[in-house]
C-alpha cells in the first residue's frame, strides 16, 4: 500500500486549466485524475485544506508541514 499509516506522507496535487483537470499523487503514486465538464470555479482565489475521512472522529486529527503552493505557466 502507497499510504504509510501513522506517518508523514506526501501529497502533491496539479490544477490546470479552466475547466480544471485535477491530478494527485500520493507518496509518488499517480492516484486521481480528473477533468471538470464545466466552468464552475473562478480563475482565482483561496486555497482550502479538507479531510474527507469516516471513523471515530474525536480521536483522530490530521497536521500539515511544509505547504508550497506555485501558480502554473502556460
Amino acid at each position: 500500500m502507497f499510504w504509510r499509516h501513522g506517518q508523514w506522507n506526501e501529497l502533491r496535487a496539479r490544477i490546470a486549466g479552466n475547466p480544471p483537470t485535477l491530478t494527485t499523487w500520493i507518496n509518488g503514486v499517480k492516484f486521481m485524475e480528473w477533468t471538470e465538464t464545466e466552468v464552475r470555479h473562478p480563475g482565482a482565489g483561496g486555497i482550502a485544506l479538507q479531510v474527507h475521512g469516516g471513523g471515530d472522529t474525536t480521536k483522530q486529527f490530521v497536521r500539515y508541514r511544509n505547504i508550497r503552493a506555485r501558480v502554473l505557466r502556460d
